[in-house]
Protein backbone atom coordinates (compact mmCIF):
# COMPACT_ATOMS: atom_id res chain seq x y z
CA UNK A 1 0.00 0.00 0.00
CA UNK A 2 0.83 3.27 -1.20
CA UNK A 3 2.44 5.66 1.73
CA UNK A 4 0.56 9.02 2.70
CA UNK A 5 3.94 10.75 1.45
CA UNK A 6 3.68 9.42 -2.14
CA UNK A 7 -0.05 9.80 -2.17
CA UNK A 8 0.09 13.25 -0.81
CA UNK A 9 -1.35 15.51 -3.69
CA UNK A 10 -1.98 18.80 -1.73
CA UNK A 11 1.01 20.96 -1.53
CA UNK A 12 2.90 18.87 -4.07
CA UNK A 13 5.11 19.99 -6.95
CA UNK A 14 2.99 18.17 -9.83
CA UNK A 15 4.95 17.38 -13.21
CA UNK A 16 2.75 18.95 -16.15
CA UNK A 17 2.42 15.82 -18.89
CA UNK A 18 1.39 18.34 -21.59
CA UNK A 19 4.27 20.29 -21.96
CA UNK A 20 6.59 18.50 -23.75
CA UNK A 21 4.55 17.99 -26.73
CA UNK A 22 3.63 21.58 -26.44
CA UNK A 23 7.30 22.58 -26.35
CA UNK A 24 8.36 20.50 -28.99
CA UNK A 25 6.03 21.82 -31.80
CA UNK A 26 3.77 18.72 -31.59
CA UNK A 27 0.49 20.58 -30.69
CA UNK A 28 -2.72 20.68 -32.85
CA UNK A 29 -4.10 23.98 -33.00
CA UNK A 30 -7.39 25.01 -35.02
CA UNK A 31 -4.97 26.74 -37.40
CA UNK A 32 -2.86 23.54 -38.02
CA UNK A 33 -5.80 21.35 -39.16
CA UNK A 34 -5.36 20.96 -42.82
CA UNK A 35 -8.07 18.93 -44.75
CA UNK A 36 -8.01 17.91 -48.02
CA UNK A 37 -9.94 20.06 -50.73
CA UNK A 38 -10.06 22.49 -47.93
CA UNK A 39 -11.10 26.06 -49.21
CA UNK A 40 -10.39 29.34 -47.58
CA UNK A 41 -13.11 31.91 -45.96
CA UNK A 42 -12.94 35.87 -45.49
CA UNK A 43 -15.07 38.13 -44.01
CA UNK A 44 -15.86 41.84 -45.54
CA UNK A 45 -16.57 44.01 -42.42
CA UNK A 46 -18.36 47.21 -41.65
CA UNK A 47 -15.97 50.37 -41.70
CA UNK A 48 -18.77 52.07 -40.13
CA UNK A 49 -20.13 52.36 -36.54
CA UNK A 50 -24.36 52.91 -37.81
CA UNK A 51 -24.37 52.54 -41.37
CA UNK A 52 -27.56 51.45 -43.75
CA UNK A 53 -26.72 48.81 -46.29
CA UNK A 54 -27.99 50.61 -49.25
CA UNK A 55 -26.76 47.52 -51.95
CA UNK A 56 -23.95 45.17 -52.00
CA UNK A 57 -21.99 44.24 -55.88
CA UNK A 58 -20.79 41.57 -55.69
CA UNK A 59 -20.46 40.83 -59.00
CA UNK A 60 -16.80 41.39 -59.63
CA UNK A 61 -15.90 38.74 -56.47
CA UNK A 62 -17.90 36.02 -57.61
CA UNK A 63 -16.01 36.30 -61.30
CA UNK A 64 -12.61 36.06 -59.50
CA UNK A 65 -11.56 32.53 -60.90
CA UNK A 66 -10.24 31.04 -57.42
CA UNK A 67 -13.66 32.84 -55.81
CA UNK A 68 -15.94 29.37 -55.33
CA UNK A 69 -18.70 31.20 -53.23
CA UNK A 70 -19.45 35.18 -52.05
CA UNK A 71 -22.51 35.45 -49.72
CA UNK A 72 -24.16 38.67 -48.48
CA UNK A 73 -25.97 39.54 -45.14
CA UNK A 74 -29.31 38.12 -46.57
CA UNK A 75 -28.52 34.90 -47.89
CA UNK A 76 -27.00 33.95 -44.93
CA UNK A 77 -30.47 34.41 -43.50
CA UNK A 78 -32.17 32.79 -45.81
CA UNK A 79 -29.71 29.35 -44.43
CA UNK A 80 -30.59 30.12 -40.78
CA UNK A 81 -33.61 28.82 -38.47
CA UNK A 82 -33.25 31.08 -35.87
CA UNK A 83 -31.28 34.77 -34.87
CA UNK A 84 -28.35 34.49 -32.12
CA UNK A 85 -30.68 33.80 -29.59
CA UNK A 86 -30.28 35.57 -26.22
CA UNK A 87 -30.92 34.99 -22.48
CA UNK A 88 -32.82 37.85 -20.40
CA UNK A 89 -32.17 38.47 -16.94
CA UNK A 90 -35.76 39.10 -16.64
CA UNK A 91 -38.78 39.56 -18.37
CA UNK A 92 -38.62 43.07 -18.78
CA UNK A 93 -34.99 42.89 -20.58
CA UNK A 94 -35.16 44.34 -24.11
CA UNK A 95 -33.29 41.95 -26.34
CA UNK A 96 -31.98 42.10 -29.80
CA UNK A 97 -31.32 39.26 -31.52
CA UNK A 98 -28.80 39.24 -34.59
CA UNK A 99 -28.24 37.69 -37.72
CA UNK A 100 -24.95 35.85 -38.48
CA UNK A 101 -24.00 38.75 -40.80
CA UNK A 102 -25.79 42.71 -41.40
CA UNK A 103 -28.62 42.36 -43.18
CA UNK A 104 -29.69 46.09 -43.56
CA UNK A 105 -27.76 48.16 -41.68
CA UNK A 106 -24.22 47.49 -40.11
CA UNK A 107 -24.31 48.19 -36.15
CA UNK A 108 -20.75 48.17 -35.23
CA UNK A 109 -17.12 48.82 -36.93
CA UNK A 110 -15.92 45.11 -37.79
CA UNK A 111 -19.66 43.57 -38.35
CA UNK A 112 -19.80 41.04 -41.20
CA UNK A 113 -21.29 42.16 -44.11
CA UNK A 114 -19.89 39.76 -47.03
CA UNK A 115 -18.04 36.45 -47.04
CA UNK A 116 -15.39 35.10 -49.98
CA UNK A 117 -14.62 31.48 -49.88
CA UNK A 118 -11.46 31.26 -52.57
CA UNK A 119 -9.02 28.22 -53.11
CA UNK A 120 -6.54 30.17 -50.89
CA UNK A 121 -6.50 32.32 -48.20
CA UNK A 122 -4.76 34.87 -50.21
CA UNK A 123 -6.96 34.77 -52.80
CA UNK A 124 -10.14 35.14 -50.45
CA UNK A 125 -8.84 38.14 -49.34
CA UNK A 126 -8.23 40.08 -52.68
CA UNK A 127 -11.52 38.78 -53.49
CA UNK A 128 -12.95 41.03 -50.45
CA UNK A 129 -11.52 44.09 -52.45
CA UNK A 130 -13.66 43.36 -55.43
CA UNK A 131 -16.96 43.40 -53.29
CA UNK A 132 -18.51 47.29 -53.28
CA UNK A 133 -20.95 48.53 -50.63
CA UNK A 134 -22.91 51.13 -51.20
CA UNK A 135 -23.10 52.01 -46.92
CA UNK A 136 -25.70 55.09 -45.99
CA UNK A 137 -23.79 56.55 -42.20
CA UNK A 138 -26.09 57.08 -39.57
CA UNK A 139 -25.90 58.96 -36.50
CA UNK A 140 -23.27 56.51 -34.08
CA UNK A 141 -23.35 56.55 -30.42
CA UNK A 142 -20.08 54.91 -28.32
CA UNK A 143 -20.24 56.92 -24.76
CA UNK A 144 -22.26 54.64 -22.34
CA UNK A 145 -23.37 57.75 -20.61
CA UNK A 146 -24.75 59.81 -23.80
CA UNK A 147 -26.32 56.34 -24.71
CA UNK A 148 -28.56 56.25 -22.02
CA UNK A 149 -30.11 59.42 -21.89
CA UNK A 150 -33.13 59.97 -23.98
CA UNK A 151 -32.05 62.13 -26.72
CA UNK A 152 -29.23 59.85 -28.01
CA UNK A 153 -29.04 58.24 -31.57
CA UNK A 154 -30.48 54.61 -30.87
CA UNK A 155 -28.34 51.87 -32.14
CA UNK A 156 -31.87 49.32 -32.37
CA UNK A 157 -35.05 52.20 -33.67
CA UNK A 158 -37.43 49.69 -33.02
CA UNK A 159 -36.70 49.29 -29.41
CA UNK A 160 -37.17 53.27 -28.60
CA UNK A 161 -34.21 53.38 -26.14
CA UNK A 162 -30.88 52.15 -25.87
CA UNK A 163 -31.52 51.22 -22.40
CA UNK A 164 -31.64 46.95 -22.41
CA UNK A 165 -32.07 46.22 -18.99
CA UNK A 166 -32.52 47.83 -15.59
CA UNK A 167 -32.07 46.24 -12.16
CA UNK A 168 -32.39 47.20 -8.50
CA UNK A 169 -32.88 46.34 -5.60
CA UNK A 170 -31.71 47.52 -1.79
CA UNK A 171 -30.47 45.16 1.30
CA UNK A 172 -30.60 45.86 4.74
CA UNK A 173 -31.55 49.42 5.63
CA UNK A 174 -29.77 52.03 3.38
CA UNK A 175 -31.83 55.05 4.02
CA UNK A 176 -31.12 54.70 7.91
CA UNK A 177 -27.13 54.30 6.72
CA UNK A 178 -27.32 57.71 5.64
CA UNK A 179 -29.01 59.37 8.18
CA UNK A 180 -27.05 58.41 10.81
CA UNK A 181 -23.92 58.70 9.44
CA UNK A 182 -20.75 61.23 10.29
CA UNK A 183 -19.92 61.59 6.54
CA UNK A 184 -20.04 60.77 2.68
CA UNK A 185 -18.08 60.10 0.26
CA UNK A 186 -19.13 60.17 -3.60
CA UNK A 187 -17.46 59.19 -6.67
CA UNK A 188 -17.55 58.19 -10.30
CA UNK A 189 -15.83 55.34 -11.84
CA UNK A 190 -14.95 54.62 -14.94
CA UNK A 191 -13.76 51.17 -16.35
CA UNK A 192 -12.50 51.40 -19.50
CA UNK A 193 -12.90 48.62 -22.51
CA UNK A 194 -10.59 46.24 -23.43
CA UNK A 195 -9.71 43.53 -25.80
CA UNK A 196 -9.01 40.06 -24.79
CA UNK A 197 -6.59 39.13 -27.18
CA UNK A 198 -5.19 36.01 -26.47
CA UNK A 199 -2.13 34.65 -28.38
CA UNK A 200 -4.15 31.78 -30.61
CA UNK A 201 -6.81 34.24 -32.69
CA UNK A 202 -10.67 32.70 -33.24
CA UNK A 203 -10.54 30.03 -35.86
CA UNK A 204 -12.63 27.22 -37.23
CA UNK A 205 -13.07 24.64 -39.90
CA UNK A 206 -16.43 23.22 -40.62
CA UNK A 207 -16.18 19.72 -43.14
CA UNK A 208 -19.77 18.73 -43.97
CA UNK A 209 -20.22 14.71 -45.77
CA UNK A 210 -23.64 14.96 -47.95
CA UNK A 211 -23.83 10.93 -48.08
CA UNK A 212 -23.92 11.23 -44.02
CA UNK A 213 -25.24 14.09 -43.23
CA UNK A 214 -22.79 14.88 -40.63
CA UNK A 215 -20.46 17.59 -39.89
CA UNK A 216 -17.34 17.70 -37.75
CA UNK A 217 -16.09 21.19 -36.74
CA UNK A 218 -13.02 22.19 -35.14
CA UNK A 219 -12.58 25.50 -32.99
CA UNK A 220 -10.71 27.46 -30.72
CA UNK A 221 -12.99 27.16 -27.84
CA UNK A 222 -13.53 27.13 -24.25
CA UNK A 223 -17.51 26.02 -24.60
CA UNK A 224 -17.67 22.74 -27.46
CA UNK A 225 -20.72 21.21 -25.57
CA UNK A 226 -22.35 24.48 -25.62
CA UNK A 227 -21.38 25.67 -29.33
CA UNK A 228 -22.73 22.59 -30.29
CA UNK A 229 -25.91 23.09 -29.46
CA UNK A 230 -26.17 27.15 -30.43
CA UNK A 231 -24.83 25.96 -34.09
CA UNK A 232 -27.83 23.36 -34.22
CA UNK A 233 -30.24 25.53 -33.08
CA UNK A 234 -29.90 28.85 -35.57
CA UNK A 235 -29.34 26.21 -38.34
CA UNK A 236 -31.97 23.89 -37.65
CA UNK A 237 -29.07 21.55 -37.79
CA UNK A 238 -29.46 17.90 -35.95
CA UNK A 239 -27.50 18.01 -32.83
CA UNK A 240 -26.70 14.57 -32.97
CA UNK A 241 -24.91 14.82 -36.51
CA UNK A 242 -22.60 17.73 -34.99
CA UNK A 243 -19.08 16.88 -33.95
CA UNK A 244 -17.16 19.63 -32.11
CA UNK A 245 -13.81 19.64 -31.90
CA UNK A 246 -11.74 21.27 -29.68
CA UNK A 247 -8.10 20.70 -29.39
CA UNK A 248 -5.21 23.18 -28.30
CA UNK A 249 -6.76 26.23 -27.15
CA UNK A 250 -3.68 29.53 -27.31
CA UNK A 251 -5.49 31.41 -24.47
CA UNK A 252 -9.24 31.75 -24.15
CA UNK A 253 -9.49 34.66 -21.05
CA UNK A 254 -13.33 34.25 -21.85
CA UNK A 255 -13.30 36.08 -25.12
CA UNK A 256 -13.94 31.71 -26.59
CA UNK A 257 -17.30 31.32 -24.59
CA UNK A 258 -19.23 32.93 -26.86
CA UNK A 259 -20.51 31.52 -30.71
CA UNK A 260 -19.03 33.92 -33.24
CA UNK A 261 -21.33 34.93 -36.49
CA UNK A 262 -17.91 33.66 -38.22
CA UNK A 263 -18.33 29.98 -37.15
CA UNK A 264 -22.29 30.09 -37.86
CA UNK A 265 -21.55 31.17 -41.45
CA UNK A 266 -18.39 28.62 -42.09
CA UNK A 267 -20.81 25.97 -40.99
CA UNK A 268 -22.95 27.17 -43.97
CA UNK A 269 -20.53 27.12 -46.21
CA UNK A 270 -19.47 23.77 -45.70
CA UNK A 271 -22.52 22.61 -46.45
CA UNK A 272 -23.11 24.62 -49.45
CA UNK A 273 -20.04 23.67 -51.08
CA UNK A 274 -19.15 20.13 -49.80
CA UNK A 275 -16.07 20.95 -49.01
CA UNK A 276 -13.91 21.76 -45.63
CA UNK A 277 -14.00 25.45 -44.84
CA UNK A 278 -11.36 27.28 -42.76
CA UNK A 279 -11.12 30.70 -41.14
CA UNK A 280 -8.63 31.68 -39.04
CA UNK A 281 -9.29 35.07 -37.66
CA UNK A 282 -6.18 37.64 -38.64
CA UNK A 283 -4.98 40.23 -35.46
CA UNK A 284 -7.28 43.03 -36.90
CA UNK A 285 -10.37 40.99 -36.82
CA UNK A 286 -9.42 40.21 -33.18
CA UNK A 287 -9.58 43.68 -32.13
CA UNK A 288 -12.70 44.99 -33.77
CA UNK A 289 -14.79 41.87 -34.04
CA UNK A 290 -13.96 39.46 -31.07
CA UNK A 291 -16.04 40.24 -27.83
CA UNK A 292 -14.64 43.19 -25.72
CA UNK A 293 -14.50 43.22 -21.71
CA UNK A 294 -15.26 45.76 -19.28
CA UNK A 295 -16.73 49.22 -20.11
CA UNK A 296 -18.58 50.45 -17.16
CA UNK A 297 -19.18 53.65 -15.38
CA UNK A 298 -19.87 53.70 -11.27
CA UNK A 299 -21.35 56.06 -9.18
CA UNK A 300 -21.07 55.02 -5.17
CA UNK A 301 -22.13 57.35 -2.60
CA UNK A 302 -20.56 55.81 0.66
CA UNK A 303 -21.67 56.20 4.42
CA UNK A 304 -19.34 56.60 7.34
CA UNK A 305 -19.35 57.17 10.74
CA UNK A 306 -16.80 58.77 12.72
CA UNK A 307 -14.72 55.57 13.37
CA UNK A 308 -14.25 54.99 9.35
CA UNK A 309 -16.85 52.11 9.72
CA UNK A 310 -18.57 51.78 6.60
CA UNK A 311 -22.74 51.92 6.88
CA UNK A 312 -24.13 51.68 3.70
CA UNK A 313 -24.03 52.55 0.03
CA UNK A 314 -25.56 53.74 -3.05
CA UNK A 315 -24.89 52.46 -6.17
CA UNK A 316 -25.53 53.74 -9.93
CA UNK A 317 -23.70 51.33 -12.55
CA UNK A 318 -23.70 51.65 -16.19
CA UNK A 319 -22.29 48.52 -18.03
CA UNK A 320 -22.03 48.72 -21.83
CA UNK A 321 -23.20 45.97 -24.28
CA UNK A 322 -21.70 46.68 -27.23
CA UNK A 323 -24.57 46.68 -30.59
CA UNK A 324 -26.24 43.20 -29.47
CA UNK A 325 -26.06 41.19 -25.98
CA UNK A 326 -25.20 37.91 -27.82
CA UNK A 327 -24.92 35.82 -25.36
CA UNK A 328 -26.84 37.83 -22.52
CA UNK A 329 -23.74 36.91 -20.65
CA UNK A 330 -23.40 40.61 -19.79
CA UNK A 331 -26.58 41.44 -19.29
CA UNK A 332 -26.39 39.04 -16.09
CA UNK A 333 -23.28 40.43 -14.75
CA UNK A 334 -24.86 43.91 -15.00
CA UNK A 335 -28.18 42.26 -12.42
CA UNK A 336 -25.33 40.25 -10.55
CA UNK A 337 -22.82 42.98 -9.77
CA UNK A 338 -24.10 44.62 -6.80
CA UNK A 339 -24.16 41.04 -5.14
CA UNK A 340 -20.08 41.50 -5.28
CA UNK A 341 -20.30 44.32 -2.82
CA UNK A 342 -21.19 42.75 -0.02
CA UNK A 343 -17.87 40.48 -0.12
CA UNK A 344 -14.71 41.49 1.33
CA UNK A 345 -16.22 44.15 3.80
CA UNK A 346 -19.22 44.27 5.94
CA UNK A 347 -21.78 46.22 3.19
CA UNK A 348 -24.95 45.79 5.20
CA UNK A 349 -26.61 48.88 4.10
CA UNK A 350 -26.96 48.92 0.17
CA UNK A 351 -28.95 50.39 -2.24
CA UNK A 352 -28.57 49.76 -6.45
CA UNK A 353 -29.78 50.20 -9.83
CA UNK A 354 -27.76 49.01 -12.95
CA UNK A 355 -28.60 49.57 -16.23
CA UNK A 356 -27.09 47.29 -19.62
CA UNK A 357 -26.93 49.71 -22.59
CA UNK A 358 -26.60 49.43 -26.20
CA UNK A 359 -23.66 51.51 -27.93
CA UNK A 360 -22.53 51.27 -31.60
CA UNK A 361 -19.70 48.88 -30.39
CA UNK A 362 -18.58 45.43 -30.84
CA UNK A 363 -20.69 43.42 -28.56
CA UNK A 364 -18.87 42.88 -24.78
CA UNK A 365 -18.58 39.41 -23.18
CA UNK A 366 -17.35 37.95 -20.58
CA UNK A 367 -13.64 38.36 -19.33
CA UNK A 368 -11.43 36.77 -16.55
CA UNK A 369 -13.98 37.24 -13.25
CA UNK A 370 -15.87 39.39 -14.81
CA UNK A 371 -18.85 41.19 -12.24
CA UNK A 372 -16.48 40.77 -9.49
CA UNK A 373 -13.75 42.77 -10.94
CA UNK A 374 -16.07 45.75 -10.69
CA UNK A 375 -16.80 45.70 -7.04
CA UNK A 376 -13.40 45.10 -6.21
CA UNK A 377 -12.67 48.03 -8.56
CA UNK A 378 -15.39 50.59 -6.44
CA UNK A 379 -14.97 49.20 -2.90
CA UNK A 380 -11.20 49.62 -2.42
CA UNK A 381 -11.23 53.23 -3.80
CA UNK A 382 -14.58 53.74 -1.19
CA UNK A 383 -12.24 52.61 1.30
CA UNK A 384 -9.57 55.03 0.73
CA UNK A 385 -11.60 57.85 0.43
CA UNK A 386 -13.07 57.27 3.74
CA UNK A 387 -9.44 57.25 5.11
CA UNK A 388 -8.65 60.43 3.28
CA UNK A 389 -11.85 62.48 4.65
CA UNK A 390 -10.78 61.47 8.35
CA UNK A 391 -7.21 61.40 8.10
CA UNK A 392 -6.90 57.49 9.10
CA UNK A 393 -4.94 55.00 7.88
CA UNK A 394 -6.86 52.86 4.72
CA UNK A 395 -5.59 49.54 6.66
CA UNK A 396 -7.60 50.81 9.78
CA UNK A 397 -10.56 51.54 7.80
CA UNK A 398 -10.06 48.22 6.68
CA UNK A 399 -10.06 46.44 9.55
Amino acid sequence: MASNQQTQMIGASVKRKEDPRLLMGDSMYTGDVDLKGMVHMAVLRSPHGHARIRNIDVAQARSHPQVLAVLTGEEVKEQCQSQFLLFAVKEETRTRSRWPMAVEAAKYVGEPVAVVVAVSATAAADALELIEVDYEPLPAVIDIEAAARGDSPLVHEDLGTNLSVETSGTAGDPEGAFRDASGVVSVRLAEPRLVPSPMESRAVVASYERGTGNMTMWLSTQTPHLERSFISQVLGFPENKLRILSRDVGGGFGCKIDTYPETVIAAILAIRLAKPVKWVEDRQENFTSTIHGRGEVQYVDAAYDDDGVLLGMRLSYYTELGAYSTGGTHSIVDASTPSGAQGAYRVRNLEWTTYGVFTNKVPVGPYRGYSQHATAYFIERVMDLIAGELDMDPAEVRR
